[in-house]
């Protein structure tokens, strides 16, 4: 199986719906004389001789020099739309390109890192089974309007962004060192002993990055984390609902925002597992965490504003796809609230600038129609990120080009320490700070406790408290934690009550001192309580309180999805199929043998928007041995089951290792928690004269049912009948607005048969033996990020909760849902 996570920075779902009304204007614009547009000699450096427009070789300073397309280039000619004539917009100055024989190049760090290099860090091809395109007379001149033009083109500016990024790298180095302290998330060996700078270290096989001028992927331009490959190309999937590709001609090369936005992928991926890279011979395997997904979720609305921000910072310009922009205008981001695409009602007034939650589904070209997608959820993080840098410019006396290192730094330092699979956070730290431990890392960053805008805005704000405030950084001027936290609650950001600064360590995550937020300054960023969060039991909602898909082909549609998104959706025996769709009968309705969709109708019952709603279905501590038999805990909020319905009994006044009111710290790995566990969160009512829920392995006895008759052949037998599938275990939801379920927030009026997609359900198998006329109870959790009482622990000062605390059920909603199973 592919493990192919993507990342594109343009909705082309939302596109095919504009596309017809854009044909006209790319197709009745007069560009024949494009190409002579300079031959009055107009425009400063090209006076003069219009010779070099053939970029031949002759032309040039000698080998390894050439000229590509090193702006926009509708910042060189004004307003005009593709296609254009490529002649028009290289400069007459020539520039060094590589002294390679091919396009690629070595990623080498300056002073003071000098020989720490990574050989062939990247290059550039036509397409993944292109050639290596050669010199031409020893020069890299190719005459414009070919595809040698536009791939050196493209590998000159990969090559100074990736230039560009390692040069940030020494100098977050440098800024760290003269910071108050050297209590760094980036890892002190990364630029020497382990130059975890790139991906190589772990994976020596593929340390290139590989970007593609012409790719031939259906989804383009992208990020390919997998393969560690940028997708380009031109931009013919993107079609006009009868086969056309109006806009083939134009190649997203042209549009240095997209290949600088694509690159910014790549550096937050990297920066984020720096600390896995560098600690990678001592974890034994290759260990990185994706960075995002195809999906809609908090952490991948955090890379693409980060990316964005990093097109604004190669660019300086506040639109990114500005170019591309001039043909499809939908597709232009604003960076910064001063962007004349923003609507009126959208200044940089402090009461009226891009906020959380809701400007999450916030699109400049239509704002009278929400649209989930990270795209439009990251302009927050990156219109933050532009404000941040202003201010900094302005209270610290720095210069915008020190500014914008500032925000590298502060970016670097968060993602490295959310991102880390070895659970310290921190060079310094002796303890697990972040994420559990390091055997459970993975699935606290993946589901448990993923990197969403509270953390992000928590951990940035942290870092700038540490690095920034009153330090050398900032010229020894107070920049004020109040202004701080008025600039991040003016973007709705301020979701964290202290900034937790002795981590989530079980012994000693509430044991420091930490600086608590001043309550005043929340203004924008209203925190609601979990109950906010439940099923939608209004009249003429799902009696259930939820909806179930098991269409065939869309169910098929959705693991193909899942599978080219690199989850395991496989069937778990080690078969290389996928999970089989086959019985799915299209009724609504739960079957044995079927694969179904599930989607809970979630309401949000206040009166504020909700935002980054989670719901898990992976395994968590909700059960209790008890005399030999698995038992559902009864001690949550609902009671639910009662001890009559063979619910645990209670605790102990002081529980110990084994029961309910335990939480177990190690993710019920039994390392020195021979009691805990964590389980499957699905049981069953077994037959009989009083209600009696059991665990699957129990009805696995009690039915007599082999293991070879059970779902994944035995191996998990509290999964035996009916299991949620992983990588199909997690559902996330944009926001929920005031008062309403979330088909009504998007789009009223089919909310009565609301459509779904791969990243907002959640998917189970049911066994074929599974009677019909039995009840499945799954106990699901559930929260948002907005939410006061998921995040912050009243017990201990309103200190985040532990990271442990993760594994039960205090930060959530528990809901428990049941299924029948009809023939």
């Amino acid at each position: 199986m592919r493990n192919q996570t993507q990342r594109s920075h343009i909705n082309l779902n939302k596109l095919s719906i504009l596309v017809m009304a854009l044909v006209f204007i790319a197709c009745n614009v007069d560009v024949s004389n494009v190409g002579d547009v300079f031959e009055a000699g107009s425009k400063g450096e090209r006076n003069g001789s219009v010779g070099f427009r053939d970029n031949a070789p002759n032309s040039l300073s000698g080998a390894g020099f050439g000229r590509p397309i090193q702006n926009n280039p509708n910042q060189i000619l004004g307003n005009v739309t593709p296609p254009i004539d490529q002649r028009s917009v290289i400069t007459q100055a020539d520039v060094f390109i590589t002294d390679n024989n091919r396009l690629e190049f070595d990623c080498e760090l300056g002073s003071p890192f000098n020989g720490v290099v990574i050989s062939d860090c990247l290059e550039v091809r036509q397409t993944a089974l292109s050639g290596y395109t050669a010199p031409n007379q020893g020069t890299w001149g190719y005459a414009p309007n070919t595809a040698e033009f536009l791939e050196v083109s493209t590998f000159y500016n990969s090559r100074v962004s990736v230039e560009d990024f390692l040069t940030r790298q020494v100098t977050s180095k440098a800024i760290t060192g003269t910071a108050v302290d050297n209590d760094t998330s980036i890892p002190t060996t990364y630029l020497t002993t382990t130059p975890s700078f790139w991906f190589s270290s772990d994976n020596p096989e593929t340390p290139t990055l590989k970007v593609l001028s012409h790719c031939t992927r259906p989804t383009k331009p992208a990020f390919y984390s997998s393969s560690f490959e940028i997708c380009m190309g031109p931009a013919d999937n993107i079609t006009d609902g009868f086969g056309n590709t109006p806009f083939s001609s134009f190649n997203y090369s042209e549009d240095l925002t997209i290949l600088n936005h694509e690159l910014g992928h790549v550096f937050s991926y990297t920066m984020f597992n720096q600390r896995n890279l560098a600690a990678g011979t001592a974890l034994g395997i290759d260990r990185r965490v994706t960075f995002g997904g195809d999906f809609y979720s908090e952490i991948d609305a955090i890379s693409e504003g980060f990316s964005d921000w990093y097109a604004y910072l190669r660019s300086n310009r506040l639109e990114v796809f500005d170019w591309i922009g001039t043909i499809l205008p939908s597709v232009r981001r604003p960076v910064s609230e001063t962007s004349e695409l923003h609507p009126n009602f959208v200044t940089d007034d402090s009461t009226s600038r891009v906020k959380y939650p809701d400007f999450l589904t916030f699109d400049t070209s239509d704002v009278s129609t929400p649209v989930e997608d990270t795209h439009f959820g990251g302009q927050i993080i990156s219109h933050f990120l532009v404000h941040m840098e202003d201010e900094i410019e302005s209270i610290c006396g720095v210069s915008d080009s020190g500014a914008k290192e500032i925000i590298f730094q502060l970016v670097q330092e968060t993602l490295a320490e959310l991102g880390d699979l070895t659970s310290n956070g921190r060079d310094s730290s002796a303890v697990d700070r972040i994420n559990l431990i390091e055997e459970a890392s993975t699935e606290w960053v993946t589901k448990n406790a993923p990197p969403n805008f509270r953390s992000f805005s928590q951990g940035f704000a942290r870092h700038f408290l540490r690095i920034v405030n009153s330090t050398a950084v900032c010229n020894n001027v107070n920049f004020g934690q109040d202004r701080l936290e008025q600039i991040l609650d003016q973007h709705g950001l301020l979701l964290f009550k202290t900034y937790n600064e002795d981590g989530s360590n079980a012994a000693t995550g509430h044991a420091g001192a930490n600086t608590s937020v001043t309550s005043l300054n929340r203004v924008n960023s209203v925190l609601l309580p979990k109950s906010a969060l439940k099923i939608d039991d209004r009249s003429g909602q799902p009696s259930q309180g939820y909806y179930i898909l098991d269409d065939p082909s869309v169910l098929a549609n959705i693991l193909n999805e899942l599978q080219s998104a690199g989850k395991t959706t496989i069937d778990q025996r080690g078969n290389s199929n996928l999970v089989s769709v086959a019985n799915s009968n299209k009724n609504s309705k739960v079957s044995p043998g079927e694969v179904i969709a599930v989607a809970l109708n979630l309401y949000n019952d206040s009166n504020v928007t909700m935002g980054g709603i989670q719901v898990l279905a992976n395994d968590w501590d909700h059960v209790k041995v008890d005399g030999g038999e698995t038992k559902m805990c009864n001690t949550f909020e609902d009671a639910f089951p009662s001890l009559s319905q063979n619910g645990a009994p209670a605790d102990p006044v002081v529980p110990t290792d084994g029961d309910c009111g335990f939480i177990t710290q190690e993710n019920g790995l039994q390392l020195t928690e021979a009691n805990e566990t964590v389980a499957p969160i699905c049981f069953i009512r077994k037959p009989g004269a009083q209600t009696s829920w059991v665990s699957q392995e129990e009805y696995k006895e009690f039915t007599s049912t082999v293991d070879a008759d059970c779902l994944m052949g035995g191996d998990n037998r509290n999964e035996c009948f009916f299991r949620p599938i992983p990588g199909a275990d997690i559902a996330w939801y944009s926001k929920i607005d005031a008062n309403k379920n979330w088909p009504e927030t998007f789009d009223p009026a089919t909310a009565a048969a609301p459509t779904f997609t791969a990243g907002n359900v959640l998917l189970f198998e049911v066994s074929e033996k599974l009677p019909p006329g039995t009840t499945v109870n799954c106990r699901l959790r559930a929260r948002f990020t907005n939410c006061d009482d998921c995040w912050h622990d009243s017990a201990n000062g309103d200190d985040d909760y532990l990271d442990y605390e993760y594994a039960g059920a205090d930060p959530f909603r528990v809901f428990n849902i049941q299924f029948l199973v009809l023939e």
